[in-house]
């Protein structure tokens, strides 16, 4: 599987900022606020295709038809992960507004125990412990990790 470009990382971890900020001012923690916001600062990238503004398009489209849904509206694995994505930081901005909790432990999907690059990201450690990530962090998984998860560590639970 083709994964991001440098460039592209950095789009998208701008766009998800973007989009946390969207959630924080609508105060509703909604995902389709966040994949609106995240569309318009151009978040949908397909990976190792920066050009490819068609089907960037067709991506966004059914994202939101799948937020405004409620389900997947087509099997594309970029749609899919997409849709997770919004979810996911939905879920990450309203869990952060808590000063209880100080980040997310990244668990990685099953088929993506035995990937390389996988593992090396949920090796990293930001301070919090391997595989934690701080709240405020912007963390973009590459392609070859999708359906790994995110969950919820509470300033008693990290190591230290």
């Amino acid at each position: 599987m083709t994964d991001f470009t440098p460039e592209q990382i950095e789009i998208i971890r701008e766009a998800v900022g973007k989009g946390r900020e969207a959630i924080r001012q609508s105060e509703k923690y909604d995902p389709l606020t966040f994949a609106k916001a995240f569309i318009g600062h151009d978040g949908i990238q397909i990976p190792g295709e920066p050009g490819n503004d068609r089907r960037r398009q067709w991506v966004a489209e059914r994202l939101i038809a799948s937020l405004e849904r409620g389900k997947l509206t087509h099997d594309d694995t970029t749609v899919a992960r997409e849709v997770s994505r919004a979810q996911t930081e939905a879920r990450w901005t309203a869990a952060a507004e808590s000063d209880k909790v100080v980040g997310f432990h990244l668990s990685l999907s099953a088929q993506s125990r035995t990937n390389p690059t996988c593992l090396a990201t949920v090796n990293q450690d930001y301070g919090l412990g391997a595989a934690v990530i701080p709240k405020a962090r912007i963390v973009v998984l590459p392609a070859v990790c999708d359906g790994s998860s995110f969950d919820i560590i509470l300033e008693d639970e990290v190591e230290q």
